[in-house]
This record gives C-alpha cells, sequence and structure tokens, in this order.
C-alpha cells in the first residue's frame, strides 16, 4: 500500500498520496464490515479533508510534511491493537471456559458448521506455522511442537485426553509416542504429514476425543506493479527464506483453501477447474499468461487440457489433489516461467557497459528504469529489516554491513571501483568503524536508525550516482 502511494518512489508518502493510502488500507476491514464507509463518516468532503489532515500531522512524527514507513507501520500497528481489542472473543483462543470451549467443540467437528470453518482455519494456520521450509509438509521433527501447541488451550481449561500417552512426562517415552503417532496417522508412510492428514488427525484423534461419546473463501497477495511482480516473482523461486516466498507460499495456500469445498485439506476433481482459474488470473493481470480463449478452441479440448494437469498432479493417485502436490506443481511451473522472462537490468545484467547504462537513467525519477531500481533497493530493505519495524538499525552491526554487501555485488562483480576506498576495507575492525561513520552520516534524525527513504536517498545519492560520474 506504502509503495502504490509513493508515486515518487523516494521512500515517502506526500499529503497529496496520503488519502489514497488510507483509502486502500480501509478496504481491507471494509470488505468484512469492521469500518464503515467514508459517507458513513463524513458529512461532507470538506469535513473528509480535515479529518485526513489531522490524521496526517499524527503520523507525521518527525514534522517533515510527509510520511515515511516506520510512521505509517508504527500508526497502523496501533490502531489495528486497538481495534482488535474491540472484536469478540476468538471461540478456540479467546474462550470463556471449559464449558463454552466443549459447546464450541461439539459444532466445530461437524463439517458446514461455522466453528467448523474456524476450526479448519486455526488448524491452517497451527500447520503453516509449523511447515518452517514452506513445502506444504510437515516433519516429525515439527510434530512435537504443532502437538503442544494444539493442547495449549483444552490443557489450559483442564479438560483431560483419553490417551494417556498424549501427557507422558518422560522425554524419551513421549518422542517415542508421537513417533509412532505420526506414523499412524501418515497413511503413505513417507515420514511427511500433509495438510489434509493434519486436519484429519486434529479433529478425530484429539478434539472429538475430548467430547463425550460423540458420533464421530478474492486471491490476495499480488497488490503489485509489474515491475515489483517481477522481481517478487523470481526472489520466490531463488530464496525458499524470502519474504518474497512467503508471500507466494500463503497465496497459493489461499487460493487452495477456496477451492477446498469440504474443508478436509484435500482439493477434488470437480473444484480443481476453479483452482487453476484462480491461479492463471494472477500472471494473466501482468500479461504473463494467455486467456483460455487463446489456449483452447473448445471447451471439451479445456476440460482434457486439465484432466491431464490434475493426474500429474495427483502424484499418490488418490483422486484428489493434496496441498504439498499443489504447491510442488505450482513452484515448478512458476520456475519454469521465470526463467522465460527478460533479464533483470540490474541483477541480470550483460556486462559493466550495459550495467552503467541502466544506472544512468536508473537515478533519474520517472524512468522505468528507476522504478525497477527502487523496487530492488525496497526489497533489500525489507530483507534487512529483520523484526519488520520498519527500520534498520545501527545497533545491529551486522544489518547494514550485510546491506551494504548485497548492494555492492553487482557493482564489485562487474568491475566497477567506487571512489571511497573505505567501502572496500579488508580489516574488519576498520570496516566496522567506516560502516559506523558512514550510518550516521546518512542518518540526518541521528535516531540511529534508518528508515526506508533515508536508505533510498543514500544508495542512490552516495553509491549509483558515485558510479556514473
Amino acid at each position: 500500500m506504502f509503495i502504490d502511494a509513493d508515486t515518487n518512489e523516494d521512500g515517502l508518502v506526500s499529503k497529496g498520496s496520503f488519502s489514497k493510502l488510507i483509502d486502500m488500507a480501509a478496504s481491507i476491514p471494509r470488505m468484512y464490515g469492521y469500518a464503515p464507509l467514508d459517507a458513513d463518516l463524513y458529512k461532507t468532503v470538506a469535513e473528509k479533508e480535515k479529518a485526513r489532515t489531522k490524521m496526517f500531522d499524527s503520523m507525521d512524527l518527525k514534522t517533515t510534511g510527509v510520511i515515511t514507513f516506520d510512521e505509517w507501520y508504527k500508526f497502523c500497528m496501533e490502531h489495528i491493537v486497538a481495534k482488535v481489542a474491540t472484536l469478540a472473543p476468538h471461540p478456540i483462543l479467546d474462550h470463556g471456559n471449559k464449558e463454552e470451549f466443549l459447546q464450541f467443540l461439539k459444532a466445530a467437528v461437524k463439517p458446514g458448521t461455522p466453528e467448523h470453518t474456524e476450526m479448519f482455519w486455526y488448524l491452517v494456520e497451527l500447520f503453516t506455522e509449523s511447515d518452517s521450509n514452506k513445502d506444504g509438509i510437515i516433519t516429525k521433527r515439527a510434530f512435537a511442537n504443532i502437538m503442544d501447541k494444539v493442547f495449549e488451550t483444552p490443557n489450559k481449561l483442564g479438560l483431560v485426553h483419553p490417551d494417556e500417552g498424549m501427557y507422558e512426562k518422560d522425554e524419551d517415552k513421549k518422542a517415542a509416542f508421537q513417533d509412532a503417532l505420526f506414523k499412524a496417522d501418515n497413511p503413505v508412510g513417507d515420514e511427511k504429514m500433509t495438510l489434509d492428514e493434519w486436519i484429519l488427525f486434529a479433529m478425530e484423534k484429539v478434539f472429538k476425543k475430548f467430547l463425550p461419546h460423540t458420533a464421530t473463501t478474492n486471491v490476495t497477495g499480488f497488490n503489485k506493479s509489474k515491475e515489483d511482480f517481477i522481481w517478487s516473482i523470481k526472489r520466490a523461486t531463488s530464496d525458499r527464506k524470502s519474504d518474497a516466498h512467503g508471500e507466494l507460499f500463503h497465496c497459493l495456500l489461499k487460493m487452495f483453501i477456496d477451492a477446498d469445498t469440504n474443508e478436509d485439506g484435500l482439493v477434488s476433481k470437480g473444484s480443481f477447474s476453479k483452482l487453476i482459474d484462480m491461479a492463471a488470473c494472477i500472471p494473466r493481470m501482468y500479461g504473463y499468461a494467455p486467456l483460455d480463449a487463446e489456449l483452447y478452441k473448445t471447451e471439451g479440448e479445456k476440460e482434457k487440457a486439465r484432466q491431464n494437469m490434475f493426474d500429474s498432479m495427483d502424484l499418490k493417485k488418490t483422486g484428489v489433489v493434496t496441498f504439498d502436490e499443489w504447491y510442488r506443481f505450482c513452484m515448478e511451473h512458476i520456475a519454469a516461467k521465470v526463467a522465460t522472462i527478460d533479464a533483470h537490468p540490474i541483477l541480470d545484467h550483460g556486462n559493466k557497459e550495459a550495467f552503467l547504462k541502466v544506472l544512468k537513467v536508473a537515478v533519474k525519477p520517472g524512468t522505468p528504469e528507476h522504478t525497477e531500481m527502487f523496487w530492488f533497493l525496497t526489497e533489500l530493505f525489507t530483507d534487512s529489516d529483520f523484526d519488520k519495524k520498519g527500520v534498520i538499525t545501527i545497533t545491529d552491526k551486522k544489518t547494514f554491513a550485510t546491506i551494504m554487501d548485497k548492494l555492492f555485488e553487482t557493482p564489485t562483480k562487474l568491475g566497477l571501483v567506487h571512489p571511497d576506498k573505505g567501502m572496500y576495507e579488508k580489516d574488519a575492525t576498520k570496516k566496522a568503524a567506516f560502516l559506523n561513520t558512514l550510518f550516521r552520516a546518512n542518518n540526518p534524525r541521528g535516531d540511529e536508525k534508518m528508515t526506508l527513504d533515508e536508505w533510498i536517498l543514500f544508495a542512490m545519492e552516495k553509491v549509483f550516482k558515485v558510479f556514473i560520474k
């Protein structure tokens, strides 16, 4: 949102673009009925403008007449936390007491109920948090942790599971019990638990056991410019630990969940075409995928192609697609497509002359090359903002050193030399002292925190422009 409202591509949002930023932010809670429309909030346009100015001033903590990303982030987090505090309690986590939780469970184990949907999403969240490699599966190593989390609320409320092994105190015996449990609920026998297996296990072997003799859905994540989409998708396929990959993973998961009409962690043949249509709409937005009308002459031809795709994805030959099968297929398909996209002018350059040619244009705001460079610098910044606070600090000395190494990677590879010899200092202590001085000199507020706009200004003025002088 911030980047979309940053029309000058300098890491700042002006008063003129601020209202657009607020409108974008408000559109999300409005979709779910958690924020009123402007027409309900303001009687006149003047009243709205006055309110927006007041909001801008409260956010502009440094009184610079522009909003920095860290100011926007801080305001949003405080605002969201305050709003969240007014929401109704979460039926699983913010329960009232043992009786209320059991009443919720009775409905949650029945597919088609709102409570089942709530439980389904809760289990999906536990699964994705435990899937540290983001490959759509959890291993035996992660199973102990996810089990602790799923038992957290029942234990807090004094509910007792009939299987005494769940409460084994001896670490070795508990590990052996969980190992046997994992294998028993992994029908494929590959020591990998998929999303559907986890949901089935949690519903049948955990929550239903707490009950007294019980008879036993907008694709989000890619609101990007074409330049950012290219950069993000390349990063997502080349570095699975990156924020870009995490974003792609959750986007693919959201599509899969929307197509999982039975809420069992599986997509049937009947819902498969819907899943493919959702996935195809994103590259189509940027002109990287043809329309169905261009791909297929008849509906029968399309159905045959989709059937072949389904069969190629259904590796276990079960007649349904699991999330890990969907994820694997998508990543392989995307990686193949990405390989055909034009080289990145900053990273996938041809040679020194070609790179310098790009730089000469990239330092000029308003050019496509400047937009490309802006996104590159933004990506470096967000990768280095480990705490996700909208700033990089000098207190963590490795942060600035790492981002500088990444910034100089391509120029150094091409044999470009920066006139400031301190950039190439070999002695670790002297290099650290140089970077410390450099950081402070380009942190005009003197708060030992570099914001996105300061980073972009520094990289453009003190690094790239110097290379082309």
